[in-house]
């Protein structure tokens, strides 16, 4: 009887100990509505088994991201950082054949960590079915670095320490285009510096010369009158997709007019939330930044062009009063990031390529034969902006603030290629979108006769 229990007892064990090893950390998403309209995105770092069943809810996602109140259960989170942690958990603690398997978290050592953000970088991503590229480690190793810092923070048994972890890199940053004066600034980076095997990737088409973002409004209003505002947002206030689908009209506090003198002086656009700007609850987009933008001061007076003439839009096809979204689709309804980028894509392929296909101008022809086999995001019309910011002698702290970056590595890249720029753009003229209303049919003409 008791060699039977023993052995009983000894095959439960054995059960237990296997069905452990197959546990595996992930990521849980949950979306929720606040009281005051919020949509509010949580991501949760939990245990599942084998089937993808969750078996345990940890506490490990609050040490992920930057925040000052590690426990603030509302703070926005980056659903890559959790990605990244989570490979990075289950390199540590779950892979039976990890060379650096250790039993708890503590146990991580410096050199144990630079060896997984080399594995991370010399292992082909299932995704893309290549290298890693050089943004995706750096993204990976930043992610890591400040989830094992806030941790070692109420931890301090960890091997690893805050000194291992940070080093502080030292620049010179150009306080004023006005000015050569540059102030001294100290950073702390992570102490790990791995290089992708990735070959250089072929460059995003994303350039829209002065001639293409003319003729792309000039369609816009005359087929598809829903992509102007949304297309305004990226072109002259820097916003990204789904942060153009997140803005509300100025009656709901959307958007904020100053003027001085019967003169429009200044716009600055309400980010400071995401919001659910549908009845049927179904999110439009995520906000990368809060904040309150401000539009460029140079693309003050097309922006307010671009909001006129959404106006009229929005009173001639009506909205849902109780959200008051500025973008909307053909339904009348607040228009997705989804959504946006189908009715993009139509409007690239269906009447921007054959339009300037057809044009006598040799310089349009060409860039019709380049969407021929390159697309086309809207994303295009950030980097657009971006390109005028640059032009116009903005430094890298200028162009940081009105992107709405929380970093200022890309302002550098823009930066870094000016002088390549100059050559391919020129100034945005304030005629703009007064030429694209003077062709946007009944829309033009109600915005003309002062409607």
């Amino acid at each position: 009887m008791d060699l039977i229990t023993f052995n009983s007892q000894t095959h439960v064990q054995r059960w237990i100990e296997q069905e452990i090893k197959k546990l595996r950390y992930g990521v849980y998403k949950a979306t929720c509505l606040a009281k005051n309209g919020e949509h509010v995105q949580r991501y949760f770092i939990v245990l599942r088994d084998e089937y993808g069943n969750i078996l345990q809810w940890t506490r490990l996602g609050n040490f992920v991201g930057s925040h000052r109140n590690l426990l603030n259960p509302l703070a926005k989170d980056n659903a890559k950082h959790y990605t990244y942690v989570v490979q990075m958990l289950n390199h540590f603690m779950c892979e039976q054949d990890s060379p650096h398997r250790v039993e708890s978290i503590a146990d991580i050592t410096k050199p144990m960590l630079a060896a997984f953000f080399t594995l991370y970088a010399q292992t082909i991503s299932p995704v893309t079915k290549t290298y890693r590229s050089q943004e995706s480690i750096t993204d990976c190793i930043y992610a890591c670095t400040i989830f094992l810092s806030n941790l070692q923070k109420i931890w301090p048994q960890m091997k690893l320490t805050q000194e291992n972890l940070w080093r502080e890199k030292i620049q010179m940053e150009r306080q004023s285009r006005k000015t050569k004066a540059a102030k001294r600034v100290v950073q702390l980076v992570p102490d790990f510096e791995i290089q992708t095997l990735a070959r250089k990737q072929k460059q995003i088409f994303r350039d829209v010369p002065q001639f293409v973002l003319d003729r792309m409004f000039e369609l816009a209003a005359q087929y598809l009158p829903q992509l102007v505002m949304p297309m305004a947002l990226g072109a002259f206030a820097g916003l990204r997709p789904g942060e153009c689908c997140q803005v509300q009209q100025e009656q709901a506090g959307g958007v904020e007019i100053a003027a001085a003198s019967d003169s429009v002086t200044s716009i600055r656009i309400d980010l400071s939330m995401d919001k659910c700007l549908r009845s049927d609850g179904i999110p439009t987009g995520n906000i990368k930044k809060y904040r309150i933008q401000p539009v460029y001061p140079g693309f003050v007076a097309q922006f307010l062009y671009a909001l006129r003439f959404q106006e009229q839009y929005l009173s001639e096809n009506g909205f849902d009063s109780s959200f008051s979204p500025l973008v909307i689709d053909s339904s009348g309804r607040a228009m997705t990031v989804r959504t946006y980028r189908y009715t993009f894509q139509q409007l690239v392929i269906k009447y921007l390529r054959p339009a300037l296909l057809n044009d006598p101008d040799p310089k349009c022809q060409q860039y019709g034969q380049m969407l021929m086999k390159d697309r086309l995001s809207p994303h295009s019309l950030r980097h657009y902006f971006s390109v005028a910011l640059v032009l116009a002698g903005e430094n890298a702290t200028q162009l940081q603030y009105y992107r709405g970056d929380s970093r200022p590595e890309s302002a550098y890249v823009y930066l870094a290629n000016k002088s390549e720029l100059t050559k391919q753009y020129q100034w945005v003229s304030e005629k703009l979108l007064s030429e694209m209303i003077e062709k946007g049919e009944q829309y033009a003409e109600s915005i003309d006769s002062g409607h």
